[in-house]
Order: structure tokens, then C-alpha cells, then sequence
């Protein structure tokens, strides 16, 4: 059976100041202020954002897409990249429903990544950023190389992770409720 896997991240043009039920206004870094004009300085900021993870094969097509924020900062000379998950949905072409918590979502927590940026000679400007794969309830090195444990009892695994949040419980997936 071949499988396609695409992820797709869409970011909007929109800079907000909130976050996912935080009182972070996005934009502190603990440094002080930098007078010098910096190249990224129109781009700096916070910003709403959404992903869309797309899995599809031969029996069936499913998007989730979670919306958050992504806040750009520069650091070290570099513009940084550090998302925050709010809340997600699931969408399929088959007739099931999945829920995902808003807790569970908002627990996703990638590593920040250094942001490519590319101006074209209009001014338009182009960023890309690496993957930045992502374990839930478990410890790892080098996510985007790293097995993932299969013993929840190991080190890395499960409760004995330590150093994050809680390991949540994973979607619920059933039929849809019946029309009436």
C-alpha cells in the first residue's frame, strides 16, 4: 500500500499580541531593545498561524490542521521561528469524527528552528523553515532521528519522560453522532 505523507505549513499574514489562553504578549525576549536596525525588523513580531498535516492513501484522505501562533524573533543575528498550538481539527472523506483536546493540542511543543529569509527585488519576502518534528510524552534526542520507544516503561517513554507535560491521552475516534 503506498502512503503520502505531506505537511504543509501556511502562515498568515496576520500579527496578533495574544496567545492560546496565555497572558504572553509573544514579542519579550529578555533582552533589551537592540538600537540598531536589523534586517529582520519588518518581520519580527508575533504572528497567527496554521498547519495542515495531510495523510492520504488508497482507503482514505485525512487533513489535521492545528491553529496557533508562531512568534519571530531574532537571536544571535538569526530570526527564529517558536510556535504555540492552540487547538486543532480533524477532517476525512470518510464518516468519522476525531476530537483532540485543546490540552493535548496546546502540548505540542516543537523546538524553535532558524527561519531562511529571501526578499525578492519587489520587496516580497520568503521564509522557510526546517521540519521540526515533535514526540508527545516522550524524551528525544534528536526528534527527526530518533526511534520512538516501544516500552512506556523505558527511560524515554511514557510517564518515565519526566521534564514536560503530562503524557495526554491521544484523539478519540468513533462515528459520527446520528442525524436526527
Amino acid at each position: 500500500m503506498r502512503r503520502t505523507l505531506t505537511a504543509v505549513t501556511l502562515s498568515l499574514a496576520l500579527v496578533v499580541a495574544g496567545g492560546c489562553a496565555s497572558d504572553d504578549a509573544g514579542d519579550e525576549t529578555g533582552e533589551e531593545a537592540n538600537e540598531e536596525a536589523s534586517e529582520f525588523d519588518d518581520i519580527v513580531g508575533r504572528y497567527a498561524h496554521f498547519d495542515v498535516v495531510a495523510y492520504e492513501d488508497e482507503l482514505m484522505k485525512t487533513l489535521i490542521i492545528s491553529y496557533g501562533f508562531a512568534d519571530l524573533a531574532e537571536v544571535d543575528g538569526e530570526l527564529q521561528w517558536a510556535p504555540e498550538f492552540c487547538f486543532s481539527e480533524h477532517r476525512s472523506d470518510q464518516p468519522i469524527s476525531v476530537e483532540f483536546s485543546d490540552e493535548a493540542t496546546s502540548a505540542i511543543r516543537p523546538v524553535p528552528a532558524v527561519v531562511t529569509v529571501s526578499r525578492d527585488e519587489d520587496g516580497t519576502v520568503h521564509l522557510s523553515r526546517p521540519t521540526t518534528p515533535t514526540g508527545i510524552g516522550v524524551r528525544l534526542d534528536d526528534p527527526a532521528n530518533d526511534p520512538l520507544p516501544t516500552d512506556p516503561a523505558a527511560p524515554r517513554g511514557g510517564a518515565a519522560a519526566g521534564g514536560g507535560p503530562p503524557p495526554l491521552p491521544g484523539p478519540r475516534v468513533g462515528s459520527p453522532p446520528a442525524a436526527g
